[in-house]
């Protein structure tokens, strides 16, 4: 007989336990068949309470808010203390994602003349009584292959992130732009931050630092023909810069002001990823920054960034970046010290450097958030807080590559990056990501999967 109990847990470690049945072994609890047992877990996921459970941390002892991510508090009706989370939160330590199963039909997938178009993640606000997502997209129906060459930023909206669709609705920033972040002034401005190149670069032979344009794919997926420059190689061997700049507007239906650039990628030498590369001197940027923040109410901006490279070791490593005034691109402070402090790259040794940060907060305590790409699993994410916007914390893994859909099928994508949440108010009620559906073909999509929520939209 399964019990509640099993089933909550099975529901909890939904990334290992319908992965194996998944693969084909069998796997069932107790003699439930795997039908009924896919049916009474969807059935618990959808419950509040079932919410609430799995928000709950289990066995660690705390003893302030910090012990619990700030994503939640220290329950001290025990003697040691048990975290109890938020409801979009989960863990011993509130730092892992309370995330819910994939409803078919939602997040970004747009066609076009029938076939498929890869997107590679989108930044969404609340707008009005919709959501605007702005989302980089390979043009010529190309895969991720040629995001250093094909991609472009486009504005897609929907009415209800969590049962319908973002549809496109123009095209927001033409090739070349890439990793958009959206964030609001103190005003109520929409700011979009975005790595942008215009000017044809001869040594490319296109906008992208990748080369020109590839026009031979097909639904979504890149052709073999398409060859992409390294766009991180010396300058002499077709490297190109990355600048990182900035556009805003009083609404988001609004006129955007031109570009202006926060950083000149090209002031940099390039990655150094050799020994016998020249080592690389402070501010070298010779790659996309990654760029990611919040405005605060007195126009400060704080945020994240990334440099190539701090050695030792080789490699890309973060930073926190600050602002006195959020539109005046002369008062941003780049900050070099490891975002996280401690390790060469700011996580430990042995710990490659997370990249694509998505900052929020201040939360009521004053605190701020960020969620990564994790290099250290693959499609990994992982997560962040700092009481201060310049010292953080690294809390660990904040979800995997392996997501449940509402019909119970459950698939574990190629890749998992570019992770942004979607708020309702100040509630954040899904997660977005850029996601490689297998790694035989790059071809991309931007995922939404719902987070657990004290109340329903």
């Amino acid at each position: 007989m399964c019990t509640s109990l099993v089933l909550l847990y099975n529901v909890e470690q939904a990334g290992m336990m319908w992965t194996h049945q998944h693969r084909g072994t069998g796997w069932s609890a107790g003699r439930c068949s795997w039908t009924v047992v896919s049916i009474i877990l969807m059935s618990a996921v959808s419950t509040a309470s079932t919410r609430s459970t799995l928000a709950r941390g289990r066995s660690s002892s705390c003893t302030t808010a910090a012990d619990c991510s700030f994503n939640g508090h220290c329950g001290l009706h025990t003697a040691t203390g048990v975290c109890v989370c938020q409801a979009a939160w989960k863990g011993h330590r509130c730092s892992e994602l309370n995330l819910l199963p994939v409803r078919h039909g939602t997040g970004y997938h747009a066609t076009e003349n029938g076939q498929n178009v890869s997107s590679w993640g989108g930044a969404v606000l609340q707008v009005g009584r919709g959501w605007t997502m702005w989302a980089a997209e390979m043009v010529g129906h190309c895969g991720l292959n040629t995001w250093t060459q094909n991609s472009q930023v486009v504005t897609a909206t929907s009415t209800d992130p969590l049962s319908q669709p973002f549809v496109r609705d123009q095209v927001f920033l033409p090739v070349w732009a890439h990793e958009p972040d959206a964030i609001r002034g103190p005003d109520g401005e929409v700011v979009i931050m975005v790595t942008r190149a215009t000017a044809l670069e001869p040594i490319t032979g296109g906008p992208g630092p990748g080369g020109p344009v590839c026009t031979t794919c097909s639904d979504g997926s890149t052709a073999k023909g398409c060859v992409s420059r390294n766009p991180f190689s010396p300058p002499d061997k077709y490297g190109k810069a990355m600048p990182t700049q900035m556009s805003y507007s009083r609404t988001a239906s609004g006129q955007f002001t031109d570009p202006v650039t926060l950083f000149n990628a090209s002031a940099g030498l390039p990655c150094r990823t050799a020994w016998w590369m020249p080592t690389p001197r402070s501010l070298n940027t010779w790659a996309d920054t990654n760029l990611a923040g919040v405005i605060l109410p007195n126009g400060t901006f704080v945020g994240i960034w990334r440099e190539c490279s701090q050695t030792p070791p080789s490699g890309k490593t973060i930073h926190p970046v600050r602002a006195s005034n959020w539109s005046d691109p002369k008062s941003y402070h780049w900050d070099t010290a490891p975002l996280f402090g401690d390790g060469p790259w700011g996580v430990g040794v042995d710990h490659p450097p997370p990249e694509d940060p998505f900052v929020w907060g201040p939360d009521v305590g004053g605190v701020f958030h960020a969620l990564f790409h994790d290099k250290s699993c693959s499609g990994c994410g992982s997560h962040g807080f700092s009481t201060d916007g310049r010292v953080w914390q690294y809390t660990g893994i904040a979800y995997n590559a392996t997501v449940i859909y509402d019909d119970g099928t459950v698939h574990t994508f190629a890749k998992r990056e570019r992770p942004h949440l979607v708020f309702n108010g100040t509630e954040p009620i899904a997660l977005t990501n850029g996601a490689m559906h297998s790694a035989t073909s790059d071809a991309t999509t931007t995922l939404l999967q719902p987070l657990g929520r004290g109340a329903s939209m």
